[in-house]
């Protein structure tokens, strides 16, 4: 066994999920019961998979052209979206939760 295989990876802030409506009808608040009360957003790897990222860790988005997210733990997530678009879902979220 390599020494590489018994390096624990990263626990990731991010949770993959699939279905045929990938946004459609989605609320960061009720779209998983069990991330209820975090603080969720919707975003699409390049690779057109969809995830939701924990926004209160998201550390910087930098557009260099695609947009890249650096969270807190270091992590690094290169999504389709804008930076303008991840900035206004933290808003909408935001405004969400706060009533």
């Amino acid at each position: 066994m390599s020494a590489a295989a018994l390096i624990p990876k990263p626990a990731t802030q991010a949770i993959s999920y699939t279905g045929p409506e990938i946004y459609e009808n989605l609320d960061p608040i009720h779209a998983l019961p069990e991330r209820r009360g975090k603080a969720m957003i919707p975003v699409t790897r390049l690779d057109q998979s969809a995830i939701l990222l924990n926004c209160d860790l998201i550390e910087q988005i930098e557009s260099t052209p695609d947009t890249l997210i650096t969270l807190t733990s270091n992590q690094k997530l290169v999504v389709l979206e804008t930076a303008d678009e991840i900035v206004e879902r933290i808003r909408t979220y935001r405004r969400s939760i706060r009533g």
